[in-house]
C-alpha cells in the first residue's frame, strides 16, 4: 500500500562522498523537524551523522556541518597539510564565502560545477544515485509488507537509506 508512504509529512537528505577509488564515506542525514528529538540513526551505517532543521535540504549551516563530518570521517585525515578535493554542483550553499573560507582552514579545496548543472555533469548521478533510488523503493516495498497500515517515521527512513546506500556505493559503482 504505497499511499501510506505519499502520505508521510517526513523528509530526509543524505549527503554522501565517494572517491575515485571506490571509497565512500559515512552518510549525513538531515532530517526536516524543528529539532533532534531522538537518534534516528541508530540502524545506519557506523559513522553516520545527523541533523534536524525546519526544511530538509542543504542550507549554508547544513554544508558546514557536513564538512566538519567530511574531516573526521576521512581515514588519514584532512588538514592544511594534507588536503582533499572536492567537487560539488554550484550551489549557493556550497560556494559562500565563510563556507570557501572554513574550507581553506580545514584543508578542503572545491570545484564547482555550474549550478543546476550536476545531473548532466556529475556521473555518479547514473553510476551510484539511480542504483540508489531503485533500492531504496525495493527496501521501502519490503518495509511496507513487514509493517502495513504503518506509516514510516524517520528512523525507517534512515534505516531504508542505510541499507540502500550499502548496495549503491559498491567499489564497482563508484568507480564507473
Amino acid at each position: 500500500m504505497s499511499y501510506i508512504i505519499l502520505k508521510s509529512r517526513e523528509w530526509m537528505t543524505i549527503l554522501c562522498c565517494v572517491n575515485a577509488s571506490g571509497q565512500s564515506i559515512p552518510g549525513f542525514y538531515l532530517f526536516k523537524g524543528k529539532r533532534q528529538l531522538q537518534n534516528y540513526i541508530l540502524k545506519c551505517e557506523q559513522g553516520a551523522c545527523m541533523t534536524a532543521q525546519q526544511h530538509a535540504c542543504v542550507t549554508k549551516e547544513y554544508f558546514l556541518n557536513w564538512l566538519h563530518h567530511f574531516k573526521r570521517s576521512v581515514l588519514g585525515g584532512v588538514s592544511p597539510n594534507n588536503i582533499h578535493f572536492l567537487i560539488f554542483d554550484g550551489h549557493g550553499n556550497h560556494v559562500a564565502l565563510p563556507t570557501i573560507q572554513e574550507e581553506r582552514m580545514l584543508g578542503i579545496d572545491l570545484l564547482t560545477l555550474l549550478a543546476h548543472t550536476s545531473h548532466k555533469l556529475q556521473p555518479l548521478d547514473v553510476s551510484v544515485f539511480s542504483p540508489f533510488k531503485t533500492y531504496f523503493k525495493s527496501e521501502r516495498a519490503a518495509w511496507i509488507a513487514r509493517f502495513p497500515n504503518v506509516e514510516i517515521r524517520r528512523e525507517g527512513l534512515a534505516e531504508i537509506g542505510s541499507k540502500s546506500l550499502a548496495k549503491a556505493l559498491t567499489i564497482p559503482n563508484i568507480v564507473a
